[in-house]
């Protein structure tokens, strides 16, 4: 089957940072805003969800990470079969880790470009079949030359045959997905999302690898363009009995 590879566009992947002065951890993870739209190429903080002690007490810091692909090239006359989202990486502190979810960022449908707002836009549902970071996840490799790689689920590859663009948010698995409990330290995991017009670093920029092939068509009960009807067989099986014609479903 072909295959391709699709790049998130500059525009469409940045982290958002949220928690100055946060004293309740239970209600940063419900916030509606951000204090901050990070879209640099080398991003040390990209999900974070941290613990800082200092003289005024503890304050917290919420961080999700915001991805957005356009596959309506594939999908407008190709099923995707398998796909995977590959990143690179920096390093990854204390508890940091990353999973893929949903996310309805961007305008949903990829028509707008982030808002501090879209940090409230995430959903639970898991769009990868790995993770990322610790405790108890593989290894997050870091380097501008390193690639992590997030085999995309049933689920996300539905999501992309359906819409035509997947919208994905990395977020901290057992801190701010899960919410296990409010971390106790300053957790987070780095990546490197590398501008188009960088030509350095262009080739790891954040992408998707595609595998696809053509979409099935009904047959529609015709054979070389001859309407079947109740008497009409090929082969001898008669046409009201098939499901399928040269592997084609009815």
């Amino acid at each position: 089957m072909p295959t391709t590879t699709i790049y998130a566009a500059d525009n469409r992947r940045a982290t958002l940072e949220a928690g100055l002065g946060s004293d309740d951890w239970d209600d940063l993870l419900s916030t509606s805003d951000a204090d901050n739209i990070n879209t640099g190429e080398q991003n040390t903080f990209a999900v974070r969800a941290g613990a800082l002690s200092g003289r005024g007490g503890t304050t917290y810091r919420l961080y999700r990470w915001f991805c957005f692909f356009d596959v309506s090239s594939i999908t407008g006359s190709n099923t995707i079969s398998s796909a995977t989202i590959k990143i690179a990486g920096r390093a990854a502190v204390n508890d940091g880790s990353i999973g893929l979810y949903n996310s309805t960022a961007f305008g949903g449908d990829g028509t707008s470009t982030i808002e501090t707002t879209d940090i409230d836009n995430v959903g639970g549902t898991s769009y990868s079949s790995n993770q990322y970071g610790s405790p108890g996840y593989s290894s997050w490799v870091s380097g501008n030359q390193s690639t992590n790689s997030f085999t995309l689920n049933a689920t996300a590859i539905s999501a992309m045959n359906t819409n035509g663009y997947l919208n994905v948010c990395g977020r901290n698995i057992y801190y701010d997905a899960d919410e296990e409990e409010p971390p106790s330290s300053d957790n987070y995991l780095g990546l490197n999302q590398w501008l188009s017009t960088n030509a350095t670093n262009s080739a790891y920029r954040v992408r998707m690898d595609i595998t696809y092939g053509a979409t099935a068509v009904a047959w529609g009960e015709k054979m070389n363009g001859v309407l079947s009807n109740v008497n009409n067989k090929y082969n001898t099986v008669l046409s009201s009995d098939m499901d399928k014609a040269n592997d084609t479903g009815g």
